[in-house]
């Protein structure tokens, strides 16, 4: 009898027990670990490790937002880019000159579909669960092509070449004609001559052309021509990219 009292008075203070911490805010001196499902971007399979920047061509230019695509494989990555006042705006150092102005700045206004700008962000891409981030600052890509000029018009160059682009970076498609338009502010460079200018460009020589517009587009601005220097017969010249100074 008594064992009998023992337990039932066991079990008593243990469903008390239970009782008072169910219902009353005991419970919140114990907190459990909550299970908090993790998104991912639809892009996962594409964006391997973590991805604070994307680098793209622009297709779309709104207020205050871009959309901007790359070809990866055999899909294409598409975002939309918001930009704030706290998104910074840059120009690649290579087409600023030592005398360059503030007029050199870089603005949201600047952009243009085509061009090929370089996004970073505070988001991991992969943890996206849409297609859509802020951008904490936007660089200008510069494109270039490579080629012979084949005609000379004042202002203006033929010139029969490649541009490589992210979808083809390696050059393989066949020679196409363009036409460089030569500006006030087209920088004209030459490894052999820091002084060269526009007067230096002749038909038949080689050059490398740098510019910000689509690498589309068959009629091109120069930002900066750099002259690729003739080898004569057993001498060799080393050509480095140009930086600026």
């Amino acid at each position: 009898m008594k064992r009998n009292l023992t337990l039932m008075f066991v079990v008593f203070i243990l469903l008390a027990g239970f009782l008072v911490f169910k219902f009353t805010n005991v419970g919140n001196f114990f907190p459990t670990t909550a299970v908090i499902p993790l998104s991912t971007s639809p892009d996962i399979l594409y964006l391997t490790n973590p991805v604070h920047s994307f680098s793209g061509v622009i297709d779309k230019v709104d207020n205050n937002t871009l959309t901007v695509s790359k070809k990866v494989d055999d899909t294409t990555l598409i975002y939309k880019v918001s930009v704030s006042d706290k998104t910074k705006f840059f120009r690649n150092n290579l087409l600023v000159s030592p005398s360059a102005t503030s007029s050199a700045a870089l603005t949201f206004h600047d952009l243009k579909p085509g061009q090929t700008v370089l996004i970073n962000t505070t988001k991991d891409l992969r943890l996206l669960s849409s297609r859509e981030f802020e951008a904490s600052d936007i660089t200008l890509t510069i494109n270039t092509l490579s080629g012979t000029i084949t005609n000379i018009k004042g202002n203006l160059l033929t010139v029969k070449g490649f541009i490589p682009t992210l979808d083809s970076p390696d050059m393989k498609d066949e020679q196409k004609e363009y036409n460089i338009e030569i500006t006030p502010n087209t920088q004209i460079r030459n490894p052999l001559n820091p002084s060269s200018t526009v007067s230096d460009l002749k038909k038949d020589s080689q050059i490398i052309v740098y510019f910000e517009s689509s690498p589309d587009s068959k009629n091109i601005k120069a930002s900066m021509i750099q002259i690729i220097p003739a080898v004569s017969a057993g001498s060799a010249i080393q050509i480095s990219t140009p930086s600026a100074q």
